[in-house]
């Protein structure tokens, strides 16, 4: 196995990141993007449980009712696109442009 020079070491972690810190909340590489995944997990989650039960509100878990935890997390995912694509600085009038397409495409379906 090769050994890398602190000059080489230095070189790789700017080309591959550090896997510890990236994407985290105040990282400065897509800052925000790791708690945007775990949001949208659990956005997923609880719509599994809601298709797992049929529709039905309540589930065998004994937690909350599924619509409002699905109002939770559908806001913490709503609050975590908007932290990422702020601090990212992506091009909202691009995003809203999309946002607006898709939701008419939704409505006539």
């Amino acid at each position: 196995m090769a050994i890398l020079s602190n000059d080489a070491l230095k070189y790789k972690n700017n080309l591959l990141g550090d896997n510890m810190t990236d994407f985290k909340i105040g990282s400065h590489n897509w800052s925000g993007i790791s708690k945007l995944v775990e949001e949208a997990g659990e956005v997923m989650q609880v719509c599994g449980k809601l298709i797992g039960t049929g529709g039905k509100l309540e589930h065998w878990d004994g937690g909350p009712s599924l619509k409002d935890r699905l109002e939770e997390e559908l806001a913490d995912l709503q609050a975590a696109i908007e932290f990422v694509s702020k601090i990212n600085h992506l091009d909202q009038d691009k995003i809203n442009e999309r946002v607006f397409a898709k939701y008419q495409l939704f409505r006539m379906a």
